[in-house]
């Protein structure tokens, strides 16, 4: 009984007591019963561990930081690496005019750096670009937005190398649906999903910038590390600036870890089929070997203001991407909402308009046009939750799925474990099969 006592039950985490006569185990919250005999299969001496290992980085020799300077933003605090005849006008961060130069001093020196590909033309025609398509978006900002000047800027990031162990449960379930008689029969099967092994990530980016938004930066990715990566020369800094980094690798490592263990949940998941629904319910993870390098990537910036508030949009200054958060008309939003909802309403009035004809049928009128209207709700919510997202464009990635290293999957223990059915009955009254007889 005690070796029992420790494991939760397996669908709700509820306490577990033993059922004599019955030898089945209990779930105390939601009643489920279990053989004992899945208990010995759900064991596990699985340790979690992400810690990341130490690297030393290289840092700015007296030489290199007398060959650049920092330009330092008056009114947000932004610090930039650049080379000395490097002009700017404004900041990147905050659109202020007012920048100083100063000494770079201390600090990492990046590794590697990913140049420009995209020239300042490209990023500001692929910027006019990104509005198509928005419905939503307010006309007067289309119409105000005049992008005179994008800034070229090398963001910080710290990149992760990791092999990892990972076990993950999932919860799974699917159904079995069929009539008998006036009945429907929906059984619905419970398992538990249980993989446990080693997969390997190549380079996953945690920006190294507190200023630089998280979502802004992630909404950026991929970046083609491996293929366009050179040896940090200051060289490359020319005509741009770089952000000089405030995130030290200790305070990007939680960060890493998230997204490692996302990424090794969505890989595992990949292994599972045949089910209806399957979602994680308990995550282990154990970081084995890891290191971290320290790089440069290129990123347009683009600060405009409308209406007395700031925009800031970002271009991937190697791929062309655009992101940016945009405003939201809610006139627009009102406007379409209405022409789904009212139209479909119509139709189905329509309908049930033919249906009338010259029996009277006042029911199945209404009925049409009471469809009409539940389907033009439906749709007009899903149609404004769809456009309304596509104002939306800083999104924090979810995992690191661009950074797998390939054939790395390694599983070890491949479970798929019954736990228990619950059947529901659905009785249907003959009614309407009587109502058709009649007409």
């Amino acid at each position: 009984m005690a070796k029992i006592e420790k494991f939760k039950c397996p669908c709700c985490d509820g306490n577990l007591s033993f059922t004599p006569g019955a030898g089945k185990i209990t779930c105390e919250y939601c009643g489920s019963e279990f053989d004992p005999s899945i208990f010995e299969e759900l064991k596990s001496d699985f340790k979690e561990d992400t810690s990341w290992a130490e690297i030393d980085h290289e840092i700015w020799s007296e030489e290199e930081a007398a060959g650049l300077g920092v330009f330092h933003c008056e009114s947000c605090g932004g610090e930039l690496v650049t080379d000395p005849n490097t002009a700017s006008t404004f900041c990147p961060y905050c659109g202020s005019p007012v920048v100083s130069m100063g000494n770079l001093s201390g600090g990492v020196k990046p590794k590697y750096v990913i140049p420009f590909k995209k020239s300042e033309q490209e990023a500001k025609d692929a910027l006019a670009g990104y509005f198509k398509g928005k419905i939503f978006l307010p006309s007067s900002f289309k119409k105000s937005i005049q992008v005179k000047e994008a800034q070229g800027v090398y963001v910080p990031y710290w990149l992760f190398d990791a092999d990892v162990d990972g076990r993950v449960e999932f919860k799974a379930d699917k159904e079995e649906k069929y009539r008998r008689g006036d009945d429907t029969i929906i059984k619905t099967h419970y398992y538990k999903i249980i993989r446990e092994g080693g997969v390997g990530f190549d380079h996953v980016p945690v920006d190294a910038s507190s200023k630089m938004d998280d979502a802004m930066m992630e909404s950026l990715e991929p970046y083609d590390y491996v293929n366009d990566r050179k040896e940090f020369q200051s060289v490359y800094l020319t005509g741009f600036a770089a952000d000089k980094y405030d995130v030290t690798v200790e305070e990007a490592q939680p960060r890493a870890t998230q997204r490692v263990r996302e990424g090794t949940v969505n890989k595992f998941a990949e292994t599972i089929s045949g089910y209806d629904h399957c979602s994680a319910s308990n995550v282990q993870l154990a970081i084995k070997r890891s290191s971290n390098e320290y790089a440069f990537f290129p990123t347009w910036l683009v600060n405009t203001t409308w209406n007395n508030k700031p925009y800031l949009f970002a271009v991937n200054g190697e791929t062309g991407l655009v992101k940016a958060d945009l405003p939201c008309s809610a006139g627009k939003v009102a406007m379409w909402f209405f022409i789904w909802l009212l139209g479909l309403t119509g139709i189905g009035t329509g309908v049930g308009a033919l249906m009338l004809g010259g029996d009277q049928d006042w029911t199945a009128f209404f009925a049409a046009m009471f469809l009409g209207f539940v389907i033009g709700l439906i749709v007009a919510i899903v149609f404004t939750i769809k456009n309304k997202k596509k104002l939306k464009g800083f999104v924090k990635q979810r995992g690191a799925g661009a950074y797998y290293r390939n054939n790395s999957l390694n599983l070890r223990i491949k479970k798929d474990i019954y736990l228990y059915t619950k059947t529901r009955v659905i009785h249907h009254s003959s009614s309407s099969s009587s109502s058709r007889r009649r007409r």
